[in-house]
């Protein structure tokens, strides 16, 4: 029994301090482990925001390019679908036209100077997403398309038969901002052609 208690005495505790720091660093482990786990979790759910922000963006301007090809073929706004909304900036009672003007102000290169032209909204149902887009439309220069000057060589009258005959080309540039949960935003853009005959 004496043996016993003298082996004992020479330990001196060394088995409580590597326990100790055995549960130091298997709890340090966890706590980082928790910690990525959470930002994993914040990067996905700012993907998926993201995404949805995008998905806002790019429907709202797919909308407005249909509602504008309609609008190029019939000449007038006809009938709009109801989430989205033509501004009527000059108060005249209708919406505006795609052909008018930028304004003085609107800058090309710079997004925050552009002012909204249409708005885009569809509420969804049970756990769809609300649908959110700011819609902003430049007019660029139409362009007389190559072959008018050919006829006009050959002898067609005036420059409105000869054009005529050669058609021409309106741009557009459509720019949608969507919107997404959590603040989440994107822009999305796109060059509009239409052919007029």
């Amino acid at each position: 029994m004496a043996c016993y208690l003298k082996n004992r005495k020479k330990e001196g505790g060394y088995v409580l301090v590597v326990g100790l720091i055995f549960l130091l660093v298997a709890t340090t482990v966890s706590v980082v482990t928790l910690q990525n786990s959470n930002i994993s979790y914040q990067i996905s759910s700012n993907k998926s925001f993201s995404q949805v922000a995008f998905h806002a963006s790019e429907t709202g301007r797919i909308v407005y390019g249909d509602a504008l090809t309609d609008y190029m073929y019939d000449r007038n706004w006809g009938a709009l679908p109801t989430q989205l909304s033509i501004l009527d900036k000059d108060t005249s009672g209708d919406p505006d036209l795609p052909m008018e003007a930028n304004g003085g102000s609107e800058n090309i290169y710079d997004s925050t100077s552009l002012l909204l032209d249409a708005s885009y909204s569809w509420t969804g149902t049970g756990n769809q997403n609300d649908i959110n887009a700011n819609i902003f439309v430049l007019s660029t220069p139409a362009i007389i398309d190559s072959g008018s000057g050919a006829q006009q060589l050959s002898g067609y009258e005036g420059l409105g038969k000869g054009a005529g005959a050669g058609g021409g080309t309106v741009f557009f540039e459509i720019r949608s901002l969507g919107f997404g949960n959590s603040g989440a935003n994107a822009i999305t853009a796109s060059e509009f052609r239409a052919k007029i005959q």
